[in-house]
C-alpha cells in the first residue's frame, strides 16, 4: 500500500515536471515567434525607409539632370508623323453572319410502324395522326425560321451599314487631320505666325519633365525679325523637396524625416530654373537645324504665386534670355554651370526665386500683337 502510494506521489511529481517543461518550451516558442515577428516587423521598416530614400534621390537626380535629360532627347518634329494613320477595321458581324439552320422534315416525322405493329388495330390512324401533327410543327418551324432568317439579314444589313457609316466618319475625320497636318506644313514653309508658333508649342509640349512641373508655355512668332517668343511657366519653390533623408529609430519605432538644408533647396531650386531655360532653347534651335525659321529666341520663364507684399496672385518672372542658334555651336551645355551659362549670354536671371523675387523681362512679346515688342 505504501509502494503504491509513493508511486503514485512519483507519478505525479513526474507529470507536473513534464507540465513545466511544457508550460516553458511554449513560452520560449511565443518569445522566439514574437522575437521573429518583430525582426520581420523592423525589416519591413527598414525596406520603407529605403524605398522612400530610392524615391527622394530619383526626384532630385531628376531636377539636376533637367538640362542633360534634354541634350540627349531628340527634338527634331517631321509633321507627317503627326499624321493619323488610316485604319479600316474590318467589317465583324459575328453570328449575324451565319445563317439560321432550316428545320428538315425528316427530324419531324414519326418512324413508320414495324410489320408487327400494323396488325394491332388503330395503328395506321394513329400514325396518320402523329404525321399530320409533325408535319403542322414543322410548317409552323419552317415559317418561323424565315422570319427568323429575315429579320438575321435585316440585322446584317444594319450592322453592315452602321460599320461603313462609322469607317467612312473616321475616314472623314482623318484626311481632316491630315488637312490640318499639311496645312500646319504650308504655313511653317511659308513663315506665318501662326504656323511657326503651333510648331514650336508642339515642340516643346513633347518635352517629358520631372513629375511637378507645370506644361504651360504661350509662343509667339514674329516673321520679319524671325523672333520666337516663349513665355514659359516654371515649378514652384515646392518641387525641390524639403526632406533631405528618411531614418527608421527602433527606439522609439518611427520614420523620421531628416530636413535638406536650406541653402541645398535654394541652390537645387536656381539651378532647376537655370536649366530649364537653357534646355527650351536648344529644343526650339535643334528642332529648327533644318528649317532655319528662328533666328532669335526670347525666352520669359515665370512661375505662378502669391505677392507676398499684397496677398494678391501674382506670376513674378524669374529668368528673361535671348539667344540665336549659335548657342548649340559655341557652347557645350552638357559641361557648363547653368547659371553661369545664362549670366554668359547676359540672361536676367532672380537672385532669389525662391522668394519669388522678380527680374525685368529682356524681351516682351504681346501675343494678340506681336509687333508690340520692348527691349531692355
Amino acid at each position: 500500500m505504501i509502494q503504491m502510494e509513493r508511486a503514485a506521489r512519483r507519478a505525479q511529481a513526474a507529470h507536473a515536471r513534464a507540465l513545466v517543461r511544457a508550460q516553458r518550451a511554449e513560452a520560449r516558442f511565443r518569445l522566439a515567434e514574437a522575437k521573429e515577428q518583430k525582426r520581420h516587423y523592423i525589416e519591413s521598416q527598414l525596406t520603407e525607409v529605403e524605398d522612400q530614400n530610392a524615391e527622394l534621390l530619383h526626384t532630385v537626380e531628376s531636377l539636376e539632370s533637367v538640362l542633360s535629360h534634354g541634350l540627349a532627347a531628340d527634338s527634331h518634329l517631321d509633321l507627317e508623323f503627326l499624321k493619323e494613320p488610316q485604319v479600316d477595321d474590318p467589317f465583324k458581324p459575328g453570328h449575324l453572319a451565319y445563317p439560321i439552320p432550316l428545320p428538315e422534315i425528316g427530324d419531324y416525322l414519326p418512324p413508320p410502324p414495324g410489320w408487327f405493329l400494323q396488325l394491332i388495330p388503330g395503328t395506321k390512324a394513329r400514325h396518320e395522326r402523329r404525321s399530320a401533327e409533325a408535319l403542322q410543327r414543322f410548317e409552323s418551324d419552317v415559317a418561323e425560321h424565315t422570319e427568323g432568317e429575315r429579320q438575321r439579314q435585316q440585322k446584317l444589313e444594319e450592322a453592315r451599314a452602321a460599320h461603313e457609316c462609322k469607317a467612312l466618319e473616321n475616314r472623314r475625320r482623318v484626311e481632316a487631320q491630315h488637312a490640318e497636318v499639311d496645312e500646319l506644313k504650308r504655313g511653317f514653309q511659308a513663315r506665318t505666325e501662326e504656323a511657326v508658333a503651333a510648331f514650336f508649342t508642339l515642340v516643346l509640349s513633347r518635352s517629358e519633365y520631372p513629375e511637378g512641373f507645370p506644361s504651360l508655355s504661350e509662343v509667339a512668332y514674329e516673321p520679319r525679325s524671325k523672333v520666337l517668343a516663349v513665355d514659359m511657366e516654371l515649378p514652384s519653390f515646392d518641387i525641390v523637396p524639403g526632406v533631405g533623408s528618411f531614418k527608421y529609430v527602433k527606439s522609439k519605432d518611427e520614420i523620421i524625416e531628416t530636413p535638406r538644408s536650406a541653402k541645398e533647396r535654394r541652390t537645387l531650386y536656381a539651378s532647376v530654373i537655370a536649366q530649364t531655360a537653357l534646355r527650351t532653347l536648344c529644343e526650339i534651335f535643334s528642332a529648327d537645324k533644318e528649317s532655319h525659321a528662328v533666328d532669335t529666341v526670347a525666352f520669359t520663364g515665370y512661375v505662378s504665386g502669391i505677392d507676398r507684399g499684397t496677398g494678391q496672385p501674382a506670376k513674378p518672372c524669374l529668368v528673361s534670355v535671348r539667344a540665336s542658334p549659335d548657342i548649340l555651336t559655341d557652347f557645350d551645355l552638357r559641361r557648363v554651370d547653368p547659371a553661369a551659362c545664362l549670366r554668359t549670354l547676359h540672361a536676367a536671371l532672380s537672385k532669389k526665386p525662391e522668394e519669388l523675387a522678380p527680374v525685368e523681362p529682356i524681351f516682351e512679346f504681346n501675343v494678340a500683337n506681336p509687333s508690340n515688342k520692348r527691349k531692355a
